[in-house]
């Protein structure tokens, strides 16, 4: 046999030969062929020898079609592994503002990680009348800003700094939350040393029911509409003068039984009763009155979304999801002290009771919220003094979930000692206006406050009745949030 029938003969067979079913009647018709093109008969030994041939290539092909087919099925089976949960292990999700949640397979414990990163530029313009004067603005302080006696100042600040950890532990129902600040505001008049890293929240809350829950800790007083939001859900970059002059300590140690009644879709009442020290941050009490608080808010039309209960304090100012059904949220409450040692400079306690009335309206892009307070401050000296401030506040979202341009009005008329009665009187009477105008841009769709930048021009009037220093200050200011 020649060597160029042999290589097109074993050509052939490794071409065609595919099972073994066909092998004997394969290599005969090889023979054959064979026996044609070399006008030769081929001895039994040479015909064997082609049906062998074509017998082992047909094994071979068929063990490579086999391996091949149980490669893929292992390929398939440990994708399919890889892409489903483990039945019994833990889940990790995250989202926008959502930070990184950690969930027990049982689902029984949870630890939600994020972040609050908010960095503020402003510029203070105070009123060329106050030279000379060496007096400071009129107390409260701007929050915020860098008020530095007479002067004029420029300012970057790590406005906050938060880490957060909160979830729940053996039961859905039990709830925790740890916060923690790193920054100091960016405020020159604070006492806390820089970079001092503080405790804000620690408090634990078991839910009974919706309308049952009881909380106990360091946390947020539910007094006041604006001053219970949480910092990077806020229309405008810094609360109202009304709102931090008038809320109690924005974090107090205490106990808190509130709940909400209705359905998402449907009107609910939401209520709160607190008792706490009303000292401040991380303060025990030093006397044996309490503060306390009491709240009712109603929703007419039920929640914002309409489809589950959240209290108000964690919900978000402004309507960046452009509601197509209405929200409105009315309310009011009221605080008492019988001792309240936060209320003047000197630290001696005084009688302080609070009342406020609120509100808010969301619609299609369209925002409007507001809060009047009352303070009765009953100094030792028998006389009763009343204050009051408000606030009102509206924003439209001219590009849904994207930009914003909001504006606000803010009132505060005191009679308070005041830091500053050596320029002002023993005594003094004072109001102070602010005029608010800002705009916002959001980068995140599915949760916009989560990521924005804002800028706003304040113009502020102070005025001391009775007295000639009377000042108007402008205060330019921008604010970067990023939230984990």
């Amino acid at each position: 046999m020649s060597r160029l029938p042999q290589l097109t003969l074993f050509a052939l067979i490794l071409g065609l030969a595919g099972t073994a079913a066909g092998q004997q009647g394969l290599g005969e018709t090889f023979a054959e062929i064979l026996e044609r093109q070399t006008g030769k008969k081929l001895t039994p030994e040479d015909r064997q020898k082609l049906i062998d041939a074509a017998q082992r290539e047909a094994q071979q092909n068929q063990l490579r079609q086999t391996s091949n087919d149980e490669l893929d099925a292992e390929l398939k089976a440990l994708r399919a592994a890889l892409a489903a949960e483990p039945e019994g292990g833990a889940k990790i999700s995250t989202g926008p503002g959502k930070g990184f949640t950690l969930l027990s397979g049982d689902e029984n414990f949870s630890l939600n990680l994020g972040a609050l990163i908010q960095i503020q530029a402003s510029y203070t313009d105070l009123d060329n009348n106050r030279e000379g004067h060496g007096a400071p603005p009129i107390p409260p302080y701007p929050t915020g800003t860098t008020y530095g006696g007479n002067q004029d100042t420029s300012n970057w600040a790590v406005r906050r700094a938060r880490i957060l950890m909160q979830g729940h532990a053996f039961d859905p129902k039990f709830t925790y939350k740890l916060q923690f600040e790193a920054s100091n505001g960016g405020q020159v008049d604070q006492t806390a040393p820089d970079n001092n890293v503080g405790l804000l929240d620690a408090w634990v809350n078991y839910e009974f029911d919706p309308a049952l829950n009881v909380a106990a800790g360091q946390m947020k007083s539910p007094f006041g509409l604006q001053s219970t939001h949480l910092a990077w859900r806020l229309q405008t970059i810094e609360r109202s003068q009304a709102s931090n002059f008038f809320a109690p300590p924005p974090r107090q140690i205490g106990g808190l039984l509130w709940g909400m009644f209705g359905d998402p879709d449907a009107p609910v009442i939401e209520y709160s009763v607190g008792a706490f020290n009303g000292e401040g941050v991380g303060a025990t009490n030093d006397e044996t009155g309490q503060q306390f608080v009491a709240t009712l808010r109603v929703e007419p039309f039920g929640e914002e979304d309409r489809k589950k209960l959240a209290p108000t304090w964690m919900q978000a100012e402004g309507d960046p999801m452009h509601l197509e059904d209405p929200y409105l949220m009315i309310g009011g409450g009221g605080s008492y002290d019988s001792d309240d040692t936060n209320a003047q400079t000197s630290g001696r306690g005084v009688e302080l009771s609070r009342a406020n009335i609120e509100g808010q309206f969301k619609m299609m892009g369209f925002s409007l919220q507001g809060e009047y307070f009352w303070e009765w401050w009953n100094p030792a000296d028998g006389t009763t003094r009343l204050n009051k401030g408000y606030y009102g506040q509206l924003g439209y979202f001219i590009l849904p979930s994207e930009f914003e341009v909001y504006g606000r009005y803010d009132h505060i008329d005191i009679s308070r000692t005041a830091l500053s009665s050596q320029y002002y009187g023993a005594n003094p009477t004072y109001e102070i206006d602010e005029y608010t105008l800002g705009l916002g841009y959001f980068f995140s769709p599915d949760n916009p406050h989560a990521w924005k930048i804002q800028a706003e021009y304040v113009y502020r009037q102070s005025e001391a009745l009775g007295a000639t220093l009377d000042f108007d200050d402008q205060i330019f200011r921008a604010m970067l949030t990023f939230v984990l």
